[in-house]
């Protein structure tokens, strides 16, 4: 089952794309945050059929909505899931990106000693 994750900002959305058994993912590339991005994702869904989006949610410290977080909410809600997910078939899951910018420096700082 292939996966796409989207990381939704004010003007862009990044998307990263999972192989076909759903294991080992990579970046798709950048789509504006514009009119046409429903149509868009669309395109990219049916294009590498995919079943399952997952949205990164920047959660506050806290694990609070802060001002993002309720963007990328709603985003989900208005683009993703009252529209694409029923019509294509796909399921929407969230993911708390907190601290995941400070494990992907880890990550890459560990990479480059090899």
């Amino acid at each position: 089952m292939r996966i796409m994750a989207i990381d939704i900002g004010d003007k862009r959305i990044g998307l990263a794309i999972s192989d076909k058994l759903g294991i080992v993912a990579k970046p798709l590339g950048i789509i504006k945050n514009d009119a046409g991005v429903k149509s868009n994702l669309r395109k990219i869904i049916e294009e590498y059929n995919i079943k399952k989006v997952v949205v990164g949610v920047p959660y506050t410290l806290k694990g609070e909505v802060g001002n993002q977080a309720k963007k990328a909410l709603d985003f989900a809600a208005e683009v993703l899931i009252s529209e694409l997910s029923e019509e294509l078939g796909i399921e929407i899951v969230y993911l708390d990106e907190r601290f995941t910018t400070k494990l992907s420096r880890k990550l890459r700082k560990l990479n480059q000693m090899k």
